[in-house]
Order: C-alpha cells, then sequence, then structure tokens
C-alpha cells in the first residue's frame, strides 16, 4: 500500500514525461498485490497500450487473463418489453470501462466477482429493480419481467377492489397486476360501485379516476365463442339431417320387404336383396353420422357455453333479487 501511495503521488510528472511502460507496470503489479482487481486489469490494459512496453509485455496479458478468468464474469440480461434499458446500481463496476446504462439485451463483462444490483427501466417509466451475484469465470443470465402498475384515485377511503380482491383503499398507488385484463370496481360507502374492465400491459403505468364516469370497457375478444356456437349449431343441424336421412333408408328397406313380401317371385329375389342390402347399408351410415354429428355438437355447444362465461366480457352468472342471472356484453 505504501508503495502505491508513492507510485500515485508522482503520477502527474510520469505523464507528463511521456507515461513510461515500467511506470504502468508496477502500478498494476501494486494494484494485483492489494487484491484490487479491477484497477489491476485497467493498470494492465494501459500498460499493454504503451509503446514502449518491454519484452515482459507476454506476460503482462498472461496476468491480466489470469486476473479475468479467477475474478471477473459476465452478466447478460434480457427484458420481456422491447426499448427498455437498464443501469448497473452500486456493487462493481465493469473492469476496464464502467458500465452505467444500455439498451436492454444487454451484454455487460468483465465485471468484478459479487453483488450487483440492476435497475430495469421501461419506455412506460415503470422501473424495476432486481440483485445478482457475479461468479468469477462464469456468465450470469437475468431476465428481467417488467410488472403492469395500476394507480387508482377517486373518493378517499373508498374500497378498491382488482378482479374482486380487495386491494386496499384510495388512492391506490402503482399497485404492480399481472399484465391483462382487470376488472376494477370502487365502492364507496352511499355510492354505486364505480366499476370498469381495463387491459394493463408489462411495463406501462395506468391511472384510473373514479370520480370520472369509468372509461368504456374496451372488449376482449368473443370470437372463439362466436365460432364455437356456429360450429354446435352446424353439427347439430346435420345431426338432424342425418337422422331423417337414415328414418328414410329404413322406411325405404321395409317398403321393399313389404312388397317383395306381398308378392314372392323367385326371380326377382336376388335384385330385391341386394337393394335391402343397399338401404341397410344408407341406414347403418346415416345412423352413425347422425350419433357422431350430435355428439360433436353438444361438446361444441359446451365448449361454447364455456367460453362465453369465461370471457372477461363475455356472459356471467350473477346473483339478482329474484335469483341468479346471465348476463354479459353481446
Amino acid at each position: 500500500a505504501e508503495a502505491l501511495a508513492r507510485f500515485q503521488s508522482v503520477e502527474a510528472d510520469i505523464v507528463a514525461r511521456g507515461d513510461f511502460a515500467a511506470y504502468r507496470w508496477n502500478l498494476a503489479r501494486c494494484f494485483e498485490s492489494l487484491g484490487r482487481w479491477a484497477e489491476a486489469v485497467a493498470a494492465y490494459d494501459h500498460y499493454l497500450t504503451l509503446p514502449d512496453a518491454p519484452k515482459n509485455q507476454a506476460e503482462g496479458r498472461a496476468r491480466r487473463q489470469a486476473l479475468l478468468d479467477a475474478h471477473f464474469g459476465r452478466l447478460m440480461i434480457t427484458c420481456d418489453v422491447s426499448g427498455a434499458t437498464v443501469s448497473l446500481l452500486g456493487g462493481p463496476r465493469r473492469g476496464a470501462t464502467p458500465a452505467h446504462t444500455a439498451g436492454c439485451p444487454a451484454d455487460w463483462g468483465p465485471l468484478p466477482e459479487g453483488p450487483v444490483r440492476v435497475e430495469a427501466r421501461s419506455p412506460g417509466g415503470v422501473v424495476h429493480t432486481l440483485s445478482e451475484r457475479i461468479t468469477a469465470g462464469r456468465t450470469t443470465r437475468l431476465a428481467v419481467e417488467f410488472p403492469a402498475l395500476l394507480t387508482v384515485a377517486g373518493p378517499p377511503g373508498a374500497a378498491v377492489l382488482i378482479d374482486d380482491a380487495p386491494v386496499g383503499a384510495v388512492p391506490v398507488e402503482a399497485r404492480a397486476v399481472p399484465p391483462g385484463w382487470r376488472r376494477v370496481v370502487v365502492e364507496a360507502p352511499g355510492q354505486l360501485p364505480w366499476q370498469t374492465r381495463v387491459q394493463v400491459i408489462a411495463g406501462a403505468h395506468l391511472s384510473l379516476d373514479a370520480s370520472a364516469p369509468p372509461p368504456e370497457a374496451a372488449s376482449a375478444p368473443t370470437w372463439p365463442a362466436w365460432a364455437a356456437s356456429a360450429g354446435a349449431l352446424a353439427l347439430l343441424g346435420a345431426g338432424v339431417g342425418f337422422y331423417f336421412a337414415a328414418a328414410e333408408a329404413n322406411s325405404r328397406a321395409e317398403d321393399e320387404a313389404s312388397a317383395y313380401n306381398a308378392n314372392p317371385d323367385p326371380a326377382r329375389r336376388a335384385a330385391t336383396d341386394a337393394r335391402i342390402a343397399g338401404h341397410v347399408d344408407d341406414f347403418e351410415l346415416y345412423r352413425t353420422l347422425t350419433y357422431t354429428s350430435l355428439g360433436l355438437g353438444v361438446a361444441a355447444a359446451g365448449a361454447a357455453t364455456w367460453l362465453f362465461l369465461s370471457s372477461e366480457d363475455g356472459l356471467a352468472v350473477v346473483p339478482t333479487a329474484q335469483g341468479l342471472a346471465l348476463v354479459g356484453a353481446w
């Protein structure tokens, strides 16, 4: 430490005279002896750029690389929101070139081993801070998943529910919620509930004011439910059609048998049997198609009902004074 202090005390004079390689070499060795790895790497980097570096330049490269392998690692960061930026807060910085802020994804290194704090900021202004540890000789991978933030203002003290779960009283400030469609209800004593459905997006901050009329709720897509309904109707209609076709084929087979029995003719026996067999085959085919179509139609109707009941803006079963009612957006 004393030698380092002496070296640093004359640094200005050394630089003024030409920044000699021998000085940088000794400075790097002092940092290395004191365990100040980042400063040692930076000093070796400086040493290797000087034109008058002596013959132990190869040793300088080897020492630098050994320090990187033993005491430094890399940090790779990905974000689930495009356009985000990431910053290192406290903890170790990059060895030779300090890193502060970069776009995400980011690949930082070499970084001294030890704990780091990463601040990620989305284009929507949502800040997410995470802690990680750099391991020497390894690449640490950090995936940033931004929350969606929701702020609710309105009558002071009114209860706020998100998806029917109480989250506190007004004001609710920057509440982290899962991205997606959310139902927000604000209940104040003596007032009708204020409610709306909104879509919250990862990395975005949405503010609602329950003192104003609720925003018109955007409809979640219900086309899968309608498609399933159309498919159910088509299948059930086809099943009914196949049922009548089966009945018609069975009736023709019976008519052929009755006509032959009323006037038996051995010469017509083979032809009559062939026609009856054809009608029976048609009957069996249409009966199978009837059962299949009706079964699939019932399944499609059940799927359509489930999709309507589970959609954000579809149908819902709600209690009323008279019992239960099926309500929703159509």
